[in-house]
This record gives C-alpha cells, sequence and structure tokens, in this order.
C-alpha cells in the first residue's frame, strides 16, 4: 500500500505542470492576450460540459495509465518465477488495461448518450 502511495505521488508530481497549466489568452479568443481565460466559457449545453471534462481526464490520465502498464512489466520482471508475484503482476495488468478501456471508452459512450437524447 505504501509502495502505491509513493508511486501515485511521484506520478501526480510528474504531470503536475500539464493538470495545472491554465490557458493563456490568444489571438482568436475574447480574453487579452497575456491574462488567463475560463476554458468552460465556451460550453453552452450539458453535454459540452461533459465532453469537456472527459478531454481533461483523458489528458490526464492517459499518461498515469502508460506509467501504470509500465509498473506492471516491471513486476512481471521482479517476480523472477514467484507465483504469487506473477499473480500481482498480472492482475496489476489486467486492471490497468482494464482502467484504460474504461478510460478511453468513456468519451465513446458519452457520445453514444448524447446522441440518443439529441434523438429524442
Amino acid at each position: 500500500m505504501i509502495k502505491q502511495i509513493k508511486f501515485l505521488t511521484v506520478a501526480s508530481l510528474l504531470f503536475a505542470t500539464q493538470i495545472l497549466s491554465a490557458q493563456t489568452g490568444s489571438g482568436g479568443s475574447s480574453c487579452p492576450s497575456g491574462t488567463f481565460c475560463n476554458p468552460f466559457t465556451t460550453i453552452t449545453s450539458f453535454s459540452g460540459f461533459v465532453n469537456a471534462l472527459l478531454d481533461i481526464a483523458i489528458a490526464v490520465g492517459t499518461p498515469i495509465i502508460a506509467l501504470v502498464i509500465i509498473y506492471s512489466g516491471f513486476l512481471f520482471v521482479t517476480a523472477q518465477g514467484n507465483e504469487e508475484k506473477l499473480r500481482t503482476a498480472k492482475r496489476a495488468l489486467l486492471w490497468s488495461i482494464i482502467g484504460a478501456a474504461v478510460l478511453l471508452g468513456s468519451k465513446v459512450i458519452a457520445s453514444a448518450i448524447d446522441a440518443t437524447i439529441s434523438a429524442l
């Protein structure tokens, strides 16, 4: 448990710049150049809000998924034939792939729900 907490802490610190970066005004926006803009000002519907949140979740989650898959590969290498460690490594890889599928599939599911609601 302590190793997982340390891993998540290091991963969050590595990606803190991506998570905490703010958009600055550019030529085409309504914000003056050099100021911080709210990225959600262009959102006019609930589905747009959900899509924006999913875009952020995918941008943050994709590097974390890559690190977890690399970590599970490290678990395979360090298992050295030990059945219990191999089981742990297989479980880690399985759950990281399931998490990746859920994260990347969430955009597809949200689009399908939005299309269904729009058709009603």
